[in-house]
């Protein structure tokens, strides 16, 4: 026999024990597929177990000699056991999976994917795994996963009798306006809590058109039958929207929201969730014009503190000049000025702290700095923001503990 028939004869042999690590012989001129169970003909040869392998499973002789060394003992088990299972977390279908889950999970853009110090350390690690390119990453793979952590959800959803829906209409930076919801069920007295969708609002947010948005989404979920309550913040929009639904349906306020605006501005807001106009009576507005007059000295302290914070969030020099003054005095707690954010609860709280915490120091810095000793309060407005610290400090542990 010449050396060519026998090579030939090899490499046939070397196609034949690959195919058969995953096909066994069931009947005659039939074979079934350890994988996936599937019969198929056999007319002793590989002819039509090869193409379902590489197609259904992709799997090939490379993948199967090179993928061989990221099995454990208990994948290598499952094929061996024939697991339908078996070999869809191995190979580069596992890298794949473990590649999305690091995008998803780091935050980071898809385009990763073709950054060149990206893509030689991952050939590092396995030389035998291809990258995919954006277009599978986007269209295909993340698709795969999400359509798999949907069918899960459904089946949870399924099994429950009663579900709490919390939503909020959120603006990411560029502005865009998006409808989260989420849903906390008891399954086997364990409480547990899933993301639903982040639904991009397209039109005006009327309360119309967020009680049909919110329609769609549990309708596309199934469990529009199945909804306990609904916990909102207390916008007009949002409080109208939810109170279209029927009255078996609870509606409850966020309570940390709630907390946050009584730290504001005390209102009265009927069931379509539109102020309440109310009259009062002569003594009633003396009342209101003296608290009004408490009002303004605060906001004039508040407003003090912040400029004081933009002064040292703008100058670098003033910021280490603080870090100084603050180991000259062997503070215990060095903490930077905060500046507040209207949208960030409890972030007034914040500011006003880290003020009245660096007194000592903000005096100092204020002998040299003329634009922090104009804006520095007296004695008499820093008795009023310790005041403020002890009146805001349990409603922002109270707002943790809701959170």
């Amino acid at each position: 026999m010449s050396k060519t028939n026998k090579s030939v004869i090899k490499k046939g042999i070397r196609k034949r024990s690959f195919v058969w690590t995953y096909f066994e012989k069931d009947q005659k001129n039939q074979t079934k597929c350890s994988i996936c169970y599937k019969i198929l003909p056999y007319n002793n040869s590989t002819s039509s177990t090869q193409p379902h392998l590489s197609i259904n499973h992709c799997i090939n002789s490379k993948i199967s000699k090179k993928s061989t060394i990221l099995l454990n003992d208990d994948d290598k088990s499952d094929i061996e056991s024939g697991n339908e299972n078996s070999f869809e977390e191995t190979g580069h279908k596992k890298l794949n999976k473990l590649l999305i889950n690091f995008i998803v999970g780091t935050d980071q853009p898809i385009s990763i994917v073709r950054h060149p110090d990206f893509v030689n350390l991952v050939s590092e690690l396995n030389k035998s795994y291809k990258m995919p390119c954006i277009n599978t990453v986007s269209k295909k793979l993340i698709p795969l996963i999400t359509d798999n952590l949907r069918s899960i959800l459904m089946l949870e959803l399924k099994g429950c009798h009663f579900i709490t829906i919390t939503c909020d209409v959120w603006s990411s930076l560029s502005k865009n306006s998006y409808l989260v919801t989420c849903h906390f069920i008891d399954k086997n007295m364990i409480l547990v809590d899933r993301n639903l969708d982040l639904r991009f609002m397209s039109e005006v947010k009327t309360a119309e058109y967020l009680f049909n948005t919110l329609n769609e989404i549990f309708s596309e979920w199934s469990i529009s039958t199945k909804i306990f309550a609904l916990v909102t913040d207390s916008g007009a929009n949002i409080f109208s929207a939810v109170n279209k639904f029927d009255d078996n349906v609870l509606k409850i306020p966020c309570a940390g929201h709630r907390l946050n605006l009584v730290c504001h501005e005390v209102k009265n807001y009927d069931g379509n969730g539109k102020l309440i106009n109310k009259e009062i009576t002569e003594s009633e507005v003396k009342e209101i014009e003296k608290i009004n007059e408490g009002k303004l000295e605060i906001a004039k302290v508040i407003s003090s503190c912040r400029h004081i914070v933009g002064s040292f969030k703008h100058l670098e020099m003033l910021q280490k000049k603080l870090r100084e003054v603050q180991e000259t005095l062997r503070y215990e707690t060095k903490i930077k000025l905060v500046q507040d954010i209207a949208i960030r609860w409890n972030s007034q709280f914040d500011m006003i702290e880290s003020i009245f915490t660096n007194k000592t120091a903000l005096d100092m810095i204020s002998i040299e700095y003329q634009n922090i000793k104009d804006y520095l309060p007296t004695a008499n407005k820093f008795k009023v923001l310790e005041d403020l610290c002890d009146l805001l400090h349990p409603i922002k542990e109270l707002t943790k503990l809701f959170s």
